[in-house]
């Protein structure tokens, strides 16, 4: 059951992430792609980045906490 959780966790934050990556580039998609000037594409880029690397740690959150009740509980035994 906790798999299940995690698979449906990671697929609610990619869909999260890929729907803010394509708020990000809603210009570029827009224009005709002969038409796409690079520094817009370049200038979404950045926060493309900042934004894969915060949903990246917001999905792994789970594994991160689980980790640590699992150290907890060995410290015990």
């Amino acid at each position: 059951m906790i798999k299940v959780m995690l698979i449906l966790w990671y697929l609610f934050v990619g869909g999260l992430w890929l729907l803010l990556l394509a708020m990000i580039f809603s210009d570029a998609f827009e224009t005709p792609f002969k038409k796409i000037q690079k520094q817009t594409v370049i200038e979404g880029i950045i926060p493309a980045l900042f934004i894969t690397i915060i949903f990246w740690m917001i999905a792994l959150i789970p594994n991160f906490i689980g980790a640590v009740i699992q150290w907890i509980i060995s410290l015990f035994h």
